[in-house]
C-alpha cells in the first residue's frame, strides 16, 4: 500500500479510537488483526513491547478516573473506586492501546524514507509557505539518521546502569551520552539529502481508505 495512505490510515485510527467507543474499538481491533496477518515482516511482539511501556500512563488512567473522578464531571474524590469511573478508564485504555498498535504496524511495515516522504507527499500544499514541507522533511531526516546512533550511547548507558544503580552513576552516563551527542555533532560533515517524490496513489487504495472511514463513522454514529 501507499505509504500516505498508510500514514493516512493512522491518522483516522487515531482519531476514530480517541472517541473511546466500545463499538468502533472492536471495528478498529479487528482492522488492525486483519492487517497484523496481513503485512510481511511484521512482529506482534513488539506490539505487545510498545503497548507495555505505556503501563504506567495506563495506571495513571485508572487513578484519575476511578478514584478521582471523570476529568469534567463535579463527582467527589472518594477512597473507593467508582465502577463508571473505572469502565471510562479502561475504555480510554484500550483506545490507547489501539493507538499504539497502529503506530506500532506502521512502523513496522514502512521503511524510514517512506515515512519521511509520506509526510512530505502530505506537506505538499504547505510549499506556497516557503518551502515549509521541504524544510520539516529534511530535520525529520536528520534526527531519524541521528537515532540509531544515540540509541546504541543509551544502551551502552543502561548497560553500565546496571552494574552501579547509584543515582550518581545514573547521572554520570547521562551525561557523557550528552557529550557524545555534541562531539557526533562537531564531527559530522555536511552531506547531500535525497528525497524522493512519491506518485500519486491508486484509485483503488483511495476507495480502500474512504470505505475504511465510511466503516468507522456508521460504526460511531449509528450503532
Amino acid at each position: 500500500m501507499h505509504p500516505a495512505i498508510r500514514l493516512l490510515a493512522v491518522v483516522l485510527i487515531t482519531g476514530f479510537a480517541a472517541t473511546a467507543k466500545p463499538v468502533v474499538l472492536c471495528g478498529i481491533g479487528i482492522c488492525l488483526l486483519v492487517a497484523q496477518f496481513s503485512l510481511a515482516n511484521v512482529s506482534f511482539q513488539l506490539v505487545l513491547r510498545t503497548i507495555w511501556r505505556l503501563r504506567f500512563f495506563y495506571i495513571s488512567i485508572l487513578i484519575i478516573y476511578g478514584w478521582l473522578g471523570t476529568p469534567g464531571s463535579l463527582e467527589q474524590v472518594s477512597f473507593a473506586p467508582q465502577v463508571s469511573g473505572l469502565y471510562e478508564g479502561l475504555l480510554r485504555i484500550v483506545a490507547l492501546s489501539v493507538m499504539a498498535w497502529a503506530v506500532s504496524l506502521f512502523l513496522q511495515s514502512t521503511l524510514r524514507d517512506d515515512i519521511v516522504n509520506a509526510l512530505l507527499w502530505w506537506l505538499r500544499p504547505l510549499s506556497v509557505f516557503g518551502r515549509f514541507d521541504l524544510k520539516l522533511a529534511v530535520r525529520l531526516t536528520l534526527v531519524l539518521q541521528v537515532f540509531e546512533s544515540l540509541s546504541e550511547d543509551l544502551k551502552e548507558t543502561s548497560i553500565r546502569k546496571q552494574d552501579n544503580k547509584t543515582l550518581s552513576a545514573w547521572l554520570t552516563g547521562m551525561a557523557d551520552v550528552f557529550i557524545n551527542v555534541l562531539l557526533k555533532a562537531e564531527k559530522t560533515e555536511a552531506s547531500v539529502i535525497t528525497l524522493q517524490t512519491l506518485s500519486v496513489p491508486g484509485i483503488f487504495q483511495w476507495l480502500t481508505i474512504l470505505l475504511f472511514s465510511l466503516l468507522l463513522t456508521t460504526l460511531l454514529v449509528y450503532v
